[in-house]
């Protein structure tokens, strides 16, 4: 059996999902710079797909520190992940807007009738949900390294290996859009630690950039310095 390649699926989904959105009782709104879209005290009752701009999905502690699950990107489904008992629980997160962003929503129930008449629309969700547990198994192997070195080095592959569709033939420099701020919530780590730790990257040659500029990772650098297999 011959699988269709991840940028099929994706282009499979984003397609299916604007559909399935595209139903009675759906609505269209811009957020701006900062705007929530949930916070941690919503219910999970509605579903999102992402039409342009930057969406993240936080964690907050107690003491206010956030750490960064998910960066939604355009074409993105959002808020998907509760057809269960939890859905009447409060999503324990936030939604969060970088820069303006244009959303779509549609209540579970409007989208659960969507599934019952559209197979189609069953096998893009699959997908979505099979992407979701794939990232979140890097992440738990990211965070199970104590190293903060390992750790940050991992992160950086499957970020490099994301944007190229996990093709690591001619992925000597990926170019990444990211913060230091980012990247520290995402490893779990401070942000002085992070960008010290990115200076000594530089110096080896794991990583390049310049202030303004792209990040760019030397996956196959990174791979061979410490050791990282899948």
């Amino acid at each position: 059996m011959q699988l269709p390649t991840h940028q099929a699926c994706e282009s499979l989904t984003a397609a299916v999902a604007e559909s399935a959105l595209r139903v009675p009782g759906t609505r269209a709104k811009r957020y701006l710079d900062g705007a929530l879209i949930w916070d941690s005290s919503d219910l999970p009752n509605r579903i999102f797909r992402l039409r342009s701009g930057c969406v993240q999905i936080l964690g907050v502690d107690a003491d206010g520190s956030e750490h960064l699950y998910r960066v939604v990107k355009p074409g993105e489904m959002f808020g998907e992940m509760c057809f269960c008992a939890h859905r009447k629980e409060p999503h324990d997160t936030e939604a969060r807007s970088v820069g303006s962003s244009d959303v779509w929503a549609v209540s579970y129930d409007a989208f659960a009738d969507r599934l019952r008449s559209e197979p189609v629309l069953v096998d893009a969700v699959l997908q979505t949900l099979c992407s979701r547990v794939s990232d979140a198994e890097q992440r738990v192997k990211m965070l199970v390294h104590h190293d903060a070195r390992a750790r940050l080095a991992r992160l950086l592959v499957h970020l490099a290996e994301r944007r190229t569709e996990g093709v690591r033939t001619d992925v000597v420099g990926v170019s990444l859009t990211i913060s230091h701020a980012s990247l520290a919530a995402m490893a779990a780590l401070s942000r002085p630690h992070v960008s010290l730790l990115m200076i000594e990257f530089r110096r080896r040659g794991l990583v390049s950039y310049q202030r303004g500029g792209p990040l760019r990772v030397n996956v196959e650098k990174l791979l061979r310095r410490f050791k990282l297999g899948d």
